[in-house]
């Protein structure tokens, strides 16, 4: 999606409707005569790439740029300048513009920008898509590695590796009381080493009293 922002009505006008944009799989959604009014535009529309001027009254593209940057809007800024003045380029690089293009710009060159930039859109979202899927698996094999942990520690099938996984072993002690100690009135665990091997825990769990205080009855086990 397509913002594209200049003071002057007849460049909004031949670059909006005049530029072939669909070739490179883009649309214009809207255009602004600054850059206050890009701004709000902005919010509203959530375009993904802003063609702008650079010198306009009121806001310029600069300033339209940097305040982009200041409401960490996710939006590729492709800036126009009809003066080739280094001070610009520097102040388009420092905020982070995707592309710096002289007046008159033609077609074709706006449109191998717009193209590039929407590649570089498309890479990005699909990187995004791939680590969100991996945190989701990530996410989902921590929960099964958890719930095979706290099986071994019950049954007392706990074998340390090479690696030494203790700390591991221990955390999943502290999650399994948490979990007993919201059912449990008294609970008292012991993780003890076996004396004829060091190659093999066995995990004792003793609860005492538990006082049902629903039913008022006592329960005593080991």
């Amino acid at each position: 999606k397509l913002l594209v922002v200049d003071d002057e009505i007849w460049i909004r006008e031949r670059i909006s409707k005049e530029i072939p944009w669909e070739s490179v799989q883009a649309e214009v959604v809207g255009t602004a005569e600054d850059g206050q009014e890009a701004l709000e535009m902005a919010e509203e529309l959530e375009p993904d790439i802003i063609i702008t001027d650079i010198r306009m009254p009121g806001v310029d593209g600069i300033e339209l740029l940097r305040e982009l940057r200041k409401k960490s809007l996710d939006i590729k800024v492709i800036l126009l300048s009809g003066y080739n003045d280094f001070s610009y380029a520097k102040e388009a690089i420092k905020y982070g513009a995707f592309d710096y293009i002289l007046k008159p710009a033609e077609d074709q060159e706006l449109l191998n920008v717009v193209n590039r930039c929407v590649m570089t859109i498309e890479i990005e979202r699909e990187k995004e898509r791939r680590i969100q899927g991996l945190q989701e698996k990530a996410e989902l094999g921590y929960e099964a590695y958890k719930e095979r942990m706290l099986l071994n520690i019950v049954s007392g099938d706990y074998e340390e590796g090479e690696d030494d996984r203790q700390n591991e072993y221990a955390g999943a002690w502290k999650i399994f009381q948490d979990a007993i100690e919201k059912v449990y009135h008294t609970c008292i665990f012991s993780c003890a080493a076996d004396e004829r091997s060091t190659k093999k825990r066995t995990g004792t769990f003793y609860c005492h009293k538990y006082n049902d205080r629903n039913s008022g009855k006592i329960w005593s086990s080991t």
